[in-house]
């Protein structure tokens, strides 16, 4: 009996250092899933940026470039 209980105590304190274990897996997941989110939010901003200036140029250069042909035609 005695050597039972000394084999229920090891199982336990494993299963103790199991569950420590998983819970620092699951802070660093927490961490990084935050992490992914600012980068995806920041990412969503800048790309938004960076087609509202490349919009920008293309309308730009489309306006001069109709411009130009009206001033060779004469109109």
């Amino acid at each position: 009996m005695n050597r039972n209980n000394d084999d229920n105590k090891a199982i336990i304190n494993l299963l103790e250092e199991i569950k420590a274990q998983n819970a620092e897996q699951l802070a660093k997941i927490e961490k990084q899933s935050a992490q992914i989110d600012h980068l995806e939010k920041t990412a969503t901003k800048k790309g938004a940026i960076a087609g509202a200036v490349a919009g920008g140029v293309s309308g730009g250069l489309m306006a001069i470039g109709v411009e130009l042909i009206r001033a060779k035609l004469g109109f």
